[in-house]
């Protein structure tokens, strides 16, 4: 059924059988509207598999009555790419930042020497407030005598991890420069209608450089759930744990900015079974933890609890996020619940 699909719309045969009559009844019986998207998101979606191009004035979508957001493509390119840890040699690192509010998305890492230089350096720097003006950020230059360099021989640390210390937490300069860039990618976003009154948002996903495979993942706002539409799992399933953690960071960020002045701050609930599949980097389950919760004859909430701690319970709490069983509404913490649907109408 997805080969017939994919070939009537085009994508095996000559570029114009793209354009059959039948095209959007097709993607219609697909996507299951009745539980899905409107006519108008069933266009732009159609649109956008067939030309790649995400462009509402080109689709003739009017901006200011529109309720679907279709996120730009090279939008998306650039926050998968910005968002992907690099290694940071720490016997390069001289300039270092100190932050006191925990990074919500970051890595927290242990260095027990390191950590106490640190602690040293930063008492004795005065706090600045971070241009963005919501938190306190302090920056020292640790000597090239004070570092331990034979200590450090083989420690790899990435973008996304910090350590924790008495004053703060620490990051290098570079790492803490990343963390703004997406920042400052988000409050760059220009929203067709705030995010909290929009019904559709599609994202355009390319899991490879190449054309395929590509699929959209949907957000609906008026059913607060989250789906990938994609037809060809066998090759893109392994990104998924990575895409799901995206979108949400997106997600977050974007109502965080926008529009949580106004409405509910979202949280994604998702059943025990499918939370330790999620990206390490989302849940911060450890291989151990992981591989604790494998052995169990069910995974349960309480099973998920008993093997992590608090600190962790926390994070999850600010990422918004939480294992929950499908039907339950918690009242701690407040927000909309939202869920994360299975795969309903993808062509296999």
């Amino acid at each position: 059924m997805g080969s017939l699909v994919l070939q009537r719309l085009g994508f095996f045969s000559d570029i114009a059988l793209k354009r059959t009559t039948n095209s959007i009844e097709i993607w219609r019986n697909i996507l299951n509207p009745d539980k899905m998207m409107d006519g108008e998101t069933l266009t732009v979606l159609l649109e956008w598999t067939i030309l790649g191009n995400p462009s509402n004035d080109e689709l003739g979508l009017p901006e200011a009555q529109s309720k679907t957001w279709l996120v730009d493509r090279s939008f998306w390119q650039c926050w998968e790419q910005n968002n992907e840890p690099q290694p940071v040699p720490l016997v390069k690192c001289k300039e270092w930042m100190c932050i006191e509010r925990e990074p919500i998305w970051g890595t927290e890492v242990t260095h027990n020497r390191l950590c106490k230089l640190l602690d040293i350096c930063f008492s004795k720097q005065t706090k600045d407030t971070d241009p963005r003006g919501d938190t306190l950020v302090r920056q020292c230059v640790v000597p090239d005598q004070d570092r331990p360099n034979i200590d450090l021989e083989g420690v790899q640390l990435m973008t996304c991890d910090y350590i924790k210390g008495t004053e703060g937490h620490y990051m290098p300069r570079g790492s803490f420069l990343n963390l703004r860039k997406y920042e400052r990618m988000i409050e760059k976003i220009t929203l067709p209608t705030p995010i909290h009154l929009l019904d559709h948002i599609i994202i355009p996903i390319n899991i490879r450089k190449s054309h395929w495979p590509k699929f959209p993942a949907h957000i609906n706002l008026q059913t607060r759930s989250i789906s990938l539409l994609d037809s060809s799992q066998v090759y893109s399933a392994a990104t998924y744990p990575q895409q799901k953690m995206l979108i949400w960071k997106f997600i977050k960020m974007v109502w965080a900015s926008y529009a949580s002045a106004v409405a509910p701050v979202p949280y994604w609930t998702i059943p025990p079974e499918r939370f330790i599949g999620l990206h390490p980097r989302l849940t911060d389950l450890t291989p151990g933890m992981i591989q604790t919760l494998g052995h169990c004859k069910q995974v349960t909430i309480r099973s998920i609890v008993d093997t992590t701690n608090d600190h962790i319970k926390t994070r999850w709490n600010r990422r918004g996020i939480r294992p929950e069983l499908a039907g339950i509404q918690s009242t701690d913490p407040p927000g909309q619940n939202w869920t994360e649907l299975e795969h309903p109408g993808t062509p296999q």
